[in-house]
């Protein structure tokens, strides 16, 4: 756990962790466990990448998540996230965006208006997490 604090947004204890693909190791979520005793707030990034399973174990920790806006494109998909974002296990959309192209932001735009009705609490959750303010998991 050395240099965790590198892994910090900007000056708060707020720390986005991407898990490697598929189910995390056993390990992991000791980790995870550890890395919240220090005193950091994690956000889980990308959540829509794991198994349902293994999601719900992950969220069992406390921890915030983040799903991508990409999430939004699939019935079936679209459907858990919503009820994850209503019930509050779910707390900021997000993307795999590492470039400038604008057709990847439409994701967004795409995502939002499914989203409407929870819009103002992403919103929220997001200006919380860059002020380093505590979010309810």
């Amino acid at each position: 756990l050395d240099g965790v604090e590198l892994l910090k947004i900007g000056s708060t204890e707020m720390i986005l962790i991407e898990m490697p693909y598929g189910v995390p190791d056993p390990w992991s979520y000791d980790e995870l466990i550890a890395v919240a005793a220090r005193g950091f707030h994690i956000i889980i990034a990308h959540v829509d990448r794991y198994p349902v399973k293994a999601t719900q174990r992950l969220l069992e920790l406390e921890v915030l998540a983040q799903v991508n806006a990409a999430a939004f494109h699939s019935i079936w998909g679209g459907q858990i996230y919503r009820k994850w974002i209503q019930t509050g296990r779910v707390h900021l959309l997000g993307s795999d965006v590492h470039e400038a192209a604008a057709l990847q932001y439409q994701d967004f735009s795409k995502a939002l208006t499914r989203l409407a009705k929870w819009e103002e609490q992403l919103m929220a959750n997001a200006n919380a997490v860059l002020a380093g303010e505590s979010i309810d998991c």
